[in-house]
Parts: C-alpha cells; structure tokens; sequence
C-alpha cells in the first residue's frame, strides 16, 4: 500500500513539474492573482523543472515503473526541445568586431565592496558605457573615473539613494532618467552617436520581479512605450529584467518589439551559482545591431548578481 502511495505522490510532482515545465509561460496575468502569480514565479525556472522532473523520473525507475518513467522522460525532452527552438528563433545576430561596448551591473543596494576596487575593475573593463543598477554604493565612483568617463547620467541627488547611474567616454546625447513604480531613477533611455554609424537608442532598465502585481504591469507598460516605433531604430536594452528568456515576460518584449538576445544565456542570479544561476541580467539587439561578444563579469564585486560585458557592433549611418 505505502509502494503504491508513494508511486502515486511521485507521479503526481511528475506531472505537476512538467506542465509547469511546459505551460507556466503561456499563463495570462489576467488568469487571476494566485496562478498568474505561481506561474510567473516558475515560468523563470523551467530548464529547473525539467532537470527536477528527470530526477523524479530516476524515483519511478527504482520504484519498478519503467513505462511510466519512460513517458516522463519522454514528455521532458520534447519540452527541452521545444525550448531550445524558441530560444534558437531569437538569436542576435553575430559580428566580428564591435563598435561600442559596455558593461551592464546591478552592483546591489548594500554593497560594501570599497567604490575604488569597483572602479578599478571598471577601468579594467575597458568599455565605452558603464551601466550599473542599485547604483547608491557607487556615489563616488564617478568622480573616480572622470578621467576616463567624464561623461555622466543618475546619481547626482545625494540625498536619495540612486537607481541607474550611467558613465561614458563617448558624448551622451539626447537623455532621459525616470522613475518606475519600484523605485527612483530606475528607466533610461539615451542616444549614443559614433562617427560613421547610425544614432543608437539605448534603453536601460531595473525591473521589479514579475510577480509583483501591482508594480509588475504599470513597468511592462512604460517598457512598452518606450519601444513603440513605427520605423525601429538601432536598439540595445540592457537591464536586470528578474526574468528569464524563456519567461512570459521576456517572450513577450522579443515577440512583439523585434528583440533578440545572445547565443548562449548566461546565468547572473545568484552571482554564487556562477554559469547555473538564472540568467535574468539581459543586452538585447534590435534594429542592425549585432553581438560581437558578450561575457559575464563582475561576480567577485560584493553583488548578489554577475554583470555583462558586450562588444556590440552598430549599423552604419
């Protein structure tokens, strides 16, 4: 009788895993508070679930039920597959050199590495743009890196913490820094202009966890207009998305805004799992720009997230 139950509780998380496996993604917000809710905390994990769901396949194949685990196995590699596709249709398209490059961070809110070691390892980064997210511990760092970054957005009101600070060695052009639901300075969007090349809207963005209902929709949709465009112009958005690839929410801005992301993902959260953590820190192309490398960076700086470095090639004026 206790073999029977436990087959049946090892069947039913079997199942349970794998529809979540399959399906977290395609539930609506509107599906009401407590799925939209369940799903949007799942649809993150799925490559999880699957890895979790062969393991309760191993359970049933010691439990003496090789046809059922047979299925299980069986219904988790056509969900892999499936995924691998979805993701493979987005794919940035691939250069050889780059143009611009930059290095994405949320360095994190109570970070107490020293700002002169973070700005040292930032000089070694040796980029054009530095976008760091959760930006208060690093007050000072501009003002370290003047002379390599004169140029300067967020940051600037001492008497509140700061959300996205922005440093460059190229000339900032036509600049705007606002506010989300989840916290100040938490949204830029700016024009880079290289000589030779067409102007490059850059759209930063820190983006409160998708399950967060009541900041959740009102930050998609700011997100949303900002993307909005009759004719698309050369796009990179990079930004702390608290969202996967494979999420609905990431999904949804690739699908309906012409967005692509990198190769391969890359895991940034938690910095400790290093290349297993989810990758929810995202640089995505759009409009003739391509990826002529990305890699993670930053996972020994004090933060619970690894930051990106990208080489990004821009399209010609």
């Amino acid at each position: 009788m206790w073999g029977e139950r436990l087959i049946g509780i090892v069947l039913f998380g079997l199942v349970l895993t794998l529809a979540l496996a399959a399906f977290s993604h395609k539930v609506p917000d509107s599906a009401g508070q407590f799925l939209s809710v369940q799903t949007r905390i799942f649809d993150s994990m799925r490559p999880y679930l699957i890895g979790f769901s062969m393991v309760l396949v191993v359970i049933l194949l010691g439990l003496g039920q090789a046809k059922l685990a047979l299925l299980g196995a069986g219904g988790a590699v056509l969900i892999t597959v499936a995924m691998i596709v979805d993701y493979a249709s987005r794919i940035a398209p691939q250069a050889d050199t780059g143009d611009l490059s930059l290095v994405w961070f949320n360095m994190l809110e109570t970070n107490d590495t020293s700002p002169e070691t973070i700005a040292d390892a930032l000089r070694q980064a040796d980029v054009d743009i530095i976008v760091l997210a959760e930006a208060t511990p690093a007050r000072s760092i501009p003002e370290l890196m003047s002379d390599s970054h004169p140029y300067r957005l967020g940051c600037e009101d001492e008497d509140q913490n700061c959300g996205l600070l922005i440093l460059s060695r190229v000339p900032l052009g036509t600049s705007r820094l606002r506010d989300l639901p989840s916290g100040r300075e938490r949204f830029a969007r700016v024009v880079i202009e290289r000589p030779d090349r067409a102007p490059v809207h850059l759209l930063a963005v820190h983006m409160v966890k998708p399950w967060f209902a009541g900041f959740a929709g009102t930050e998609v949709e700011a997100l949303e207009a900002a993307l909005e465009s009759e004719t698309i112009p050369p796009t990179i958005l990079i930004g702390d998305f608290n969202a996967a690839p494979w999420s609905r929410r990431m999904r949804h801005f690739e699908q309906n805004f012409g967005l692509e992301h990198a190769r391969f993902p890359i895991g940034t959260w938690p910095a400790q799992a290093g290349a297993l953590g989810l990758p929810i820190d995202h640089i995505l192309l759009r409009g003739g720009t391509a990826l002529a490398d990305i890699t993670p960076w930053g996972g020994d700086l004090g933060s619970n997230h690894r930051g990106l470095r990208a080489s990004i090639a821009l399209p010609q004026d």
